[in-house]
């Protein structure tokens, strides 16, 4: 039987980039504040958060433009850059983390009375991407789950939730984390997969034949870009 061939370097640019706000996770809702929303009780805390956010976005935007300049280079020289990027994006989510924690201690999960939409968002974002520690994103996703209504946006907790489950080894719920195999993505192993549509639907998600096919969108055009650049 032929074996699956499975591609993590591709598709580690493009989840990256999709949990980042640039696919399908964000694309359903808008985060824009209201000119009618309250300010948050936390501004500099906020501010802080968005800020931490972009530099989040920044440093996986290296690995992309990695592999756009990385067509004809010797592969020792893209693994050599590939490692090198890694290290700063490690210490970018290290450094988001720690800092994350304390503020979490002081404030409790930062909600969106606390520090608004957005910086709620943000703050949701570096968790998701704080794989180094998943003790860490299993006690936010707590803290997520037990915060007042409408203090979370019951997507990110479904992201967040199948994050954690993939890094114990076990069945997502929502299908959001995916792998590609052989040229295609699909997603993880998932409870009831019979259910996983209606469990997407439950929480905001689209249909998860339309959330591939926004993957295979997304990645096939970045590498028609890529071809399109050489």
């Amino acid at each position: 039987m032929k074996t699956p061939k499975k591609c993590s370097f591709t598709l580690l640019l493009l989840l990256s980039l999709l949990s980042c706000g640039t696919g399908p996770a964000l694309a359903q809702r808008p985060i824009a504040e209201s000119p009618a929303v309250a300010a948050p009780a936390q501004p500099e805390l906020a501010a802080e958060l968005l800020k931490r956010m972009e530099e989040d976005q920044a440093a996986r935007r290296l690995f992309t433009d990695l592999y756009k300049q990385s067509q004809g280079k010797p592969k020792e020289e893209i693994e050599k850059e590939q490692v090198e990027l890694t290290k700063k994006l490690q210490a970018v989510d290290n450094g988001n983390r720690l800092w994350l924690s304390e503020k979490i201690k002081r404030y409790g999960w930062p909600g969106k009375s606390l520090v608004g939409e957005q910086a709620a968002h943000a703050a949701w974002l570096l968790v998701q991407h704080a794989d180094a520690d998943p003790d860490f994103q299993e006690q936010c996703l707590e803290q997520m789950k037990a915060a007042a209504p409408g203090e979370v946006v019951s997507i990110d907790i479904a992201y967040l939730t199948d994050r954690v489950l993939v890094a114990r080894g076990r069945p997502q719920v929502y299908g959001t984390q995916c792998e590609e195999v052989d040229g295609r993505f699909q997603p993880r192993a998932c409870i009831e997969p019979e259910a996983l549509d209606q469990r997407r639907k439950d929480v905001g998600l689209q249909p998860i034949k339309e959330y591939l096919q926004v993957m295979e969108e997304v990645y096939h055009a970045r590498e028609t870009q890529t071809k399109r650049e050489k």
